[in-house]
């Protein structure tokens, strides 16, 4: 394994943003998805030594962590970044789901394991709703750039789906991700 110096690191940045406006154009807002864990504060402090706009910082809680995560990333948009922050939350849909369905299954990190199917119904799903009401308003073409600290070296599920470090989902007009069911 090897270490990247802290302006490799940064250079890395730089080249996926950099591709994400090639290909997208320039966003109508930047939103930081900060889960509480030191990836995604490392994204936040890469963009910032990028000098990159971020417009607001969006934390899902999927009720299924530690409640001091969700009040820690809370406190740190709105003192320590004084950003903008939107929550979304998943509410219920993890315990409904068990005490209808059983649990989710082993996580394999193929496209229709356990493993995606939790995160689209935790956090993908959460996303799409929460962006489509604070930011896009029923509104089309409101390009939104979500940035977050995934890396494909995480896990074996992270490096099976995170091919490209730059990717569209399509919304619907609805507001609804349009890769949902």
């Amino acid at each position: 394994m090897s270490l990247l110096s802290p302006v490799s690191g940064l250079d890395s940045a730089r080249a996926i943003w950099n591709q994400a406006l090639d290909a997208y154009d320039y966003p109508y807002a930047t939103v930081l998805a900060l889960s509480g864990g030191d990836d995604s504060r490392a994204a936040y402090y890469a963009a910032k030594a990028l000098g990159l706009k971020i417009d607001y910082i969006l934390h899902v809680n999927t009720r299924t962590g530690i409640k001091e995560t969700t009040e820690w990333v809370r406190w740190f948009a709105e003192v320590h970044t004084q950003t903008p922050y939107l929550e979304g939350d998943a509410g219920s849909v993890y315990e409904d789901y068990v005490l209808r369905k059983g649990f989710f299954g082993k996580g394999t990190g193929l496209r229709n394991s356990a493993h995606s199917f939790a995160f689209r119904l935790l956090k993908r799903d959460v996303y799409v709703r929460t962006l489509s009401k604070h930011i896009r308003k029923k509104r089309r073409n409101r390009k939104i750039f979500l940035l977050n600290g995934a890396r494909r070296s995480e896990s074996k599920n992270r490096f099976v789906n995170l091919v490209e470090p730059v990717r569209a989902d399509k919304v619907k007009p609805n507001g609804q991700d349009a890769a949902s069911n």
